[in-house]
């Protein structure tokens, strides 16, 4: 292409660089526009980053990030930008009861969505009819259509209301959808419930796989992603962090940086956090919807112990505090500080990261309350973390991390093109994405907006991934 042919190509500005932007720039990328990337970071990856450990000298994942098989726009993402080789896909889910008793699951070789009827076979603490009571509402629910109504019901009447017992709820339906929607069981509605477990169980023999990241996610997405962006051409200003719009008969002309610094495009994406949106665009663009989302927070809690305690390369555990527990990345056993120049530190430390959803009942302020907690948690689900000396221990909780999927969500997100006529679109995993907050969420959002962007002004092919295909035996079955 003649350099006098791009330029001719319009312009865009997007305002954010997590998963939502960088999609979002890939996209309109490959449509030709001219694409600049403004995040106020040093890095890109949005809440997908990463904080350096000053003790080990190791970078660490805020919170560990995981995607499933059935996000088919994060693999297209992860493959666009050269990292998937930095993912591991875990075929076997490590469950454990709430005594300690392991169980390994994986497909068998009954098609979907029987592949996993080991899982509910061998689930611990519930009796025989209870199992019968969870395959009744697992079928229920594969019978239900999906639509809007849904996400107006909150889950946990529905379930009560086909006869699922309370020890039933929290000791099965809990488990998967705390940890899978990161938020309490009460609160999310049958929508989304709906989502998780069909997309994410029923539908498809590998749509459960694991793809779990062998580096920091600031090293792959923010280091590595970034580069992948500039190669293609793709502007990026770092440390820009937007303060207001400047405006024309009611359309964005241009943003303007705290610093005063003003940027003007042909067009505008803005990709960040809903609870952000509102105090950029507010002045000329009806937001009140949007304030009405709510946030559910999830925390991390990264621990140090003086000797290795789990042998698989996870831990979901059952009807516990801890949900899930993570070992120590691959590539980070071999980053030391010596290979930086730090001073030496006890290599025999063993790192584990501790995920808790919906965390909103932990002690506040308190980390050393929290950390006794998890411990305590611990030891009681596994013989040798009791045997174990918590070294120390760090917790980092998000208030923001993910929107509730509570009842009324659903009428708060907002379609990427709502405010089109106001020249400017909107991206992230809030938006109208028909998904929870996932990363896959936020990738669909950015491709979304692109879509619509590139609608509006170059013809061009849509770019969203579809889903995983429906097994033989699913295609009959769920509705």
């Amino acid at each position: 292409m003649r350099p006098d042919a791009f330029h001719s190509n319009p312009s865009v500005i997007i305002v954010g660089g997590g998963l939502a932007g960088m999609s979002a720039a890939i996209g309109l990328h490959q449509k030709g526009f001219r694409v600049r990337l403004l995040e106020s970071r040093r890095r890109l990856g949005g809440r997908v980053g990463s904080f350096e450990d000053s003790s080990s000298g190791k970078n660490l994942d805020y919170c560990q990030h995981v995607g499933m098989a059935c996000c088919t726009n994060l693999d297209w993402f992860l493959q666009e930008l050269n990292i998937a080789t930095r993912w591991r896909r875990e075929r076997v889910l490590h469950f454990f009861s709430s005594t300690g008793k392991h169980l390994p699951v994986n497909a068998s070789i009954l098609p979907a969505p029987l592949h996993l009827s080991g899982l509910l076979r061998r689930w611990p603490g519930i009796t025989h009819a209870d199992r019968i009571q969870i395959a009744w509402g697992l079928w229920k629910l594969m019978r239900l259509k999906a639509t809007p109504s849904l996400d107006e019901q909150l889950a946990i009447e529905w379930l009560r209301g086909i006869g699922q017992r309370e020890e039933v709820i929290t000791r099965f339906w809990s488990t998967i959808l705390v940890s899978a929607l990161g938020d309490q069981i009460d609160r999310v509605t049958l929508g989304a419930t709906r989502k998780v477990l069909i997309d994410g169980f029923a539908a498809n023999r590998e749509a459960y796989n694991l793809l779990v990241p062998e580096q920091p996610l600031s090293e792959i997405i923010g280091e590595l992603g970034g580069q992948s962006l500039e190669s293609r051409g793709i502007q990026i200003d770092y440390g820009v962090t937007i303060d207001h719009c400047t405006w024309t008969d009611g359309c964005c002309q241009s943003v303007v940086s705290r610093e005063g610094k003003q940027f003007t495009a042909d067009h505008f994406v803005f990709a960040v956090p809903w609870h952000r949106i509102s105090r950029l665009i507010e002045e000329h663009c009806d937001v009140d919807s949007v304030s009405k989302l709510q946030s559910a927070p999830i925390t991390g809690v990264h621990t140090w112990w003086d000797r290795s305690w789990l042998e698989p390369p996870h831990a979901i555990l059952v009807d516990r505090l801890c949900q899930w527990v993570f070992k120590e990345p691959i590539d980070n056993k071999t980053l030391h500080r010596s290979q930086l120049n730090l001073d030496p530190v006890d290599h025999n430390e063993h790192y584990y990261q501790i995920v808790i959803s919906g965390s909103r009942n932990l002690p506040k302020g308190d980390s050393n309350q929290v950390l006794e907690m998890v411990a305590a948690d611990l030891a009681a689900v596994f013989p040798s973390a009791a045997k174990a000396k918590l070294l120390r221990g760090r917790v980092v909780t998000d208030p923001n991390s993910v929107f509730s999927v509570s009842p009324g969500h659903q009428k708060s997100r907002l379609a990427a093109d709502h405010f089109a006529s106001n020249n400017l679109w909107l991206a992230g995993d809030w938006t109208d994405t028909q998904w929870p907050a996932t990363m896959e969420g936020a990738i669909r959002s950015g491709l979304i907006a692109a879509n619509r962007l590139g609608e509006s002004t170059i013809s061009a092919p849509s770019l969203v991934v579809s889903g995983l295909p429906k097994g033989w035996l699913s295609r009959w079955l769920i509705a």
